[in-house]
C-alpha cells in the first residue's frame, strides 16, 4: 500500500507540472511527447516508422494518466491506475521495439527507477516493494 502513496506521489508531482505548463502551451503535450519519442530514437536508433509508434503510445499514456485526475478515487486506487497504465505502456513499447532495443530501454528506465527510489530512501521514504511496471 506504501508503495502506491509512493508512486501516486511521483506521478501526482509530474503531471501537476504538465498540467501548469500545458495550461499556458497547448502544444506542450504534444512537444513532449514528441522529445520523449527522439530521445529514445537517438538512445535505441529507431526507426521513423518505431518514433511514430512511440508518439502514439506516448500520447495514449498521457491522456489515460490525464483522465485519472478526474476520477473519484482514492489515492491509492489513482496509484494502482498508474502502474496499470504504465505496465500497458511499457508493453507497447516491448512490442514497438526490436528485442535488443527492449533490453536496452529496459536496463536504462530500471536504472532510472533505482536511482529515484533510492533517492525517496535518503529522504527517509521507503518503497518495501516498487512495482516493475512490466519492466
Amino acid at each position: 500500500m506504501k508503495n502506491y502513496i509512493i508512486i501516486f506521489l511521483m506521478f501526482f508531482l509530474s503531471n501537476s507540472i504538465v498540467k501548469a505548463q500545458s495550461m499556458n502551451n497547448p502544444m506542450y503535450n504534444d512537444s513532449v511527447i514528441w522529445r520523449n519519442a527522439r530521445a529514445i530514437q537517438i538512445q535505441l536508433k529507431c526507426s521513423d516508422t518505431q518514433v511514430q509508434q512511440l508518439f502514439l503510445a506516448g500520447k495514449q499514456r498521457k491522456l489515460q494518466l490525464d483522465s485519472i485526475s478526474g476520477f473519484a478515487a482514492t489515492k491509492e486506487q489513482q496509484a494502482g491506475y498508474m502502474v496499470m497504465i504504465n505496465q500497458q505502456y511499457f508493453q507497447q513499447l516491448k512490442h514497438i521495439l526490436t528485442p535488443s532495443q527492449w533490453e536496452i530501454f529496459r536496463i536504462d528506465e530500471k536504472k532510472r527507477r533505482d536511482t529515484v527510489i533510492e533517492n525517496l530512501r535518503r529522504q527517509g521514504i521507503i518503497i518495501p516493494n516498487p512495482p516493475q511496471d512490466g519492466l
